[in-house]
């Protein structure tokens, strides 16, 4: 897979993530991700996964991605939310602080967006006492 078809599918299942077709955009991302080995590819299909309720799927897709990029912000919050969906506060806690420890200052979106999970997860576990 070329690099302009990668881009290509990863738009592609960015935008049907974005409208809500979860099933397109699972089986596209998985097939993308295993005929090629792009880890954004991989990330989307992890993305997907939890979207879809596959909380063990998704962590298994975003752990092969962070084992081969430990340093990005985006593949921790990532996996951070999907922990969240199958309620492993824990697990998602240690991720959420691997990305802001690589976003100390919160210049990245993804950096940003781990403080706002974190923000939400606390208010959330306030509630339920």
């Amino acid at each position: 897979m070329t690099p302009t078809e990668s881009k290509a599918l990863e738009d592609s299942v960015r935008y049907l993530l974005t409208i809500g077709e979860l099933d397109a955009a699972l089986s596209l991302a998985e097939e993308g991700a295993k005929d090629s080995g792009v880890l954004e590819l991989w990330a989307l299909w992890g993305v997907a996964s939890a979207r879809r309720g596959l909380g063990k799927q998704a962590i298994e897709a975003l752990t092969y991605v962070i084992v081969r990029e430990p340093y990005d912000a985006r593949y921790w919050t990532y996996l951070a939310e999907a922990q969240l969906e199958l309620l492993d506060h824990e697990g998602a806690s240690t991720s959420l602080e691997r990305a802001c420890e690589l976003d100390p200052e919160a210049k990245d979106a993804f950096g940003k967006r781990s403080r706002a999970l974190i923000a939400r997860t606390r208010k959330e576990l306030k509630a339920k006492g």
